[in-house]
């Protein structure tokens, strides 16, 4: 793709974002006018930034590849436990998922770092 194809897609893409969604299709179409291949790659845009602009913003547990794994439930307890002060057993020589807990690396509990 040519150099001033991305400026053009940048520019359109820049104005459409900031726009409303309710707003973007009548605008792409004034826009791009025949040119279906603009059109295409600035919705393909669009979309992946509508996408990304919550990803963060829900919990893991609702991810549904993540929803019912035991992974889950051993993290749920991990999380009970230091929400709760109670260290519980040691994960140590347990599986999550494919992975085997041989040692622990570190800690966020009582450290002090001298500055």
């Amino acid at each position: 793709m040519s150099p001033e194809r991305w400026r053009e897609i940048e520019e359109v893409f820049q104005a459409a974002v900031e726009m409303p969604r309710a707003d973007r299709a009548q605008f792409l179409d004034k826009v791009c006018g025949t040119d279906a291949d603009l059109k295409a790659e600035l919705q393909k845009l669009l979309d992946s930034d509508d996408a990304a602009s919550d990803f963060i913003e829900s919990p893991i547990w609702t991810d549904i590849n993540f929803l019912n794994t035991s992974a889950k439930q051993e993290l749920s307890i991990s999380i009970d436990r230091e929400v709760n002060g109670d260290d519980g057993d040691s994960f140590l020589g347990k599986e999550i998922g494919v992975y085997r807990l041989k040692e622990e690396i570190g800690s966020g509990v009582g450290w002090n770092a001298a500055l």
